[in-house]
């Protein structure tokens, strides 16, 4: 089955803090999908984020996680120097305060997702840069906790995530 969760996202504006969008994920999954015994989360951008700490929430409170694999696309893992610039400006969203480097909220993920080891308790993690991502720096999304990452070549942050054939890297990654 393949299902999407989608939520409410912009620079500016009033938009959930990303905490927020994980107990929304928590939500959806432990309502709608509970039966399933094996999850895949393949995420893009801040999305990423957002499925880490849901992860991470669960492993440290030790409750069960159906998540066994998690794949990010273009995640800024350590922040993004453009939101750093954003949340300068007026009106700049929750969620472009979360992404700056130096947030608490990626503070605290990186301490949880530390303390969690989810490759360690069965949740199989793969990180994927888009080599001429204009968004997210490389060094971000590579993550810095395993070397479980993939680069490709000739596509920016959102190409790397809209695949035009079975053959293009980013299908092939994620099948």
């Amino acid at each position: 089955d393949v299902k999407s969760f989608e939520y409410s996202t912009a620079a500016f504006g009033s938009k959930p803090s990303l905490a927020k969008c994980a107990a929304i994920l928590k939500t959806e999954i432990e309502n709608r999908y509970s039966t399933y015994s094996a999850i895949a989360l393949i995420a893009h951008s801040q999305g990423g984020l957002v499925a880490r700490r849901f992860i991470a929430e669960r492993i440290n409170s030790g409750q069960p996680l159906s998540v066994d694999r998690l794949l990010t696309f273009a995640t800024p893992h350590q922040g993004s120097g453009l939101a750093s610039l954003l949340k300068r400006v007026p009106f700049s969203s929750q969620q472009a305060d979360d992404l700056d480097p130096n947030s608490e909220f990626l503070q605290a993920l990186a301490v949880a997702w530390g303390q969690a080891k989810p490759e360690l308790r069965g949740v199989l993690t793969k990180y994927v840069v888009a080599a001429e991502d204009a968004v997210v720096g490389q060094v971000s999304a590579m993550g810095h906790w395993s070397p479980g990452y993939e680069v490709i070549g000739g596509v920016g942050h959102k190409a790397v995530v809209k695949p035009k054939t079975a053959e293009d890297a980013s299908f092939v990654i994620a099948k």
